[in-house]
């Protein structure tokens, strides 16, 4: 942990520095299966966002802007420099293309683990309401802070994976228990993504130029549960479109289907992400 109390999970020698996003409301240790692979290649980094895991509360806005920023704050705390390649899961996909369209001298690479589209809301079926349901999971996280700050008991809110040992799912379950402060940040990234979402679409242009993309996307279909297969095959076939636009962003971009795993492919296939990283360290 840095000086301002910041967590950082630090491994290995050697650059490029490989940097590990989690996505909304998760911490760096849901990198732990990956992290210790790549560890022996190079220098490898991950760490917990202000508000969530083990780092002090988060004091400002929420937006990719800002997390870019204390990114780029705890990589200068723990004296890395750049070249960096960045792995973003779900919506830390907007992080990583923010990082990248601002200091794109500092990049080697991306990997994007079924990556976040900032135009997701728009496309995906009107059926799903995403807008209606990203507002009602806002609006339970900030009600169930309330309760436990009353005192109330909070269920698990991130499943701890089955394929974790236990010292890692142990320390995992301790990292995410829902505490007021953990909900509350959770809460904002989730209250504040249509402005992430707004503020990647301004930066995007139609590549980043040659840094290499490699977007993985879940093979196992992630249906929406309560709705009709023709909707989930819209959603489903929406899904794979945005991740064939994330790789296009690059002249070098391609995706990866990662068979057997679904959105959570870090822990169902860490062997398939630990391959598209070392790609990109020569």
């Amino acid at each position: 942990m840095d000086g301002r109390g910041h967590r950082i999970y630090l491994a290995g020698s050697g650059t490029p520095t490989v940097v590990f996003e989690p996505a909304i409301g998760d911490v760096g240790l849901t990198f732990g299966l990956v992290l210790p692979h790549v560890a022996r290649l190079t220098t490898a980094f991950t760490h917990d966002r202000p508000g969530l895991g083990d780092s002090a509360p988060a004091d400002s806005p929420r937006t990719v802007d800002i997390l870019v920023h204390e990114l780029r704050l705890a990589l200068a705390a723990a004296e890395l420099e750049p070249p960096y390649v960045l792995v973003g899961h779900s919506f830390a996909s907007l992080t990583v293309q923010t990082f990248a369209y601002l200091h794109p001298a500092e990049l080697k690479g991306i990997v994007l683990l079924d990556g976040a589209h900032e135009d997701q809301m728009e496309r995906f079926p009107a059926e799903l309401s995403p807008r209606g349901m990203l507002a009602g999971y806002t609006d339970q996280l900030r009600a169930l802070a309330a309760a436990v700050r009353e005192g109330e008991p909070a269920p698990e809110l991130v499943p701890v994976p089955e394929t974790f040992p236990e010292p890692l799912a142990r320390a995992y379950r301790d990292a995410t228990a829902p505490t007021p402060e953990r909900l509350e940040t959770a809460a904002a990234e989730y209250g504040d993504l249509e402005e992430s979402q707004a503020q990647v679409r301004r930066l995007v242009k139609s590549s980043v130029g040659t840094i290499p993309i490699v977007a993985i996307r879940h093979g196992v279909p992630q249906p929406m549960p309560g709705v009709p297969d023709e909707v989930n095959e819209r959603y489903e076939a929406a899904w794979q479109h945005m991740q064939e636009e994330l790789a296009r962003r690059s002249i070098s971009g391609r995706v990866i289907v990662a068979e057997g795993a679904g959105h959570l492919i870090h822990h169902d296939r860490p062997d398939l992400v630990v391959d598209a990283i070392s790609g990109l360290l020569g």
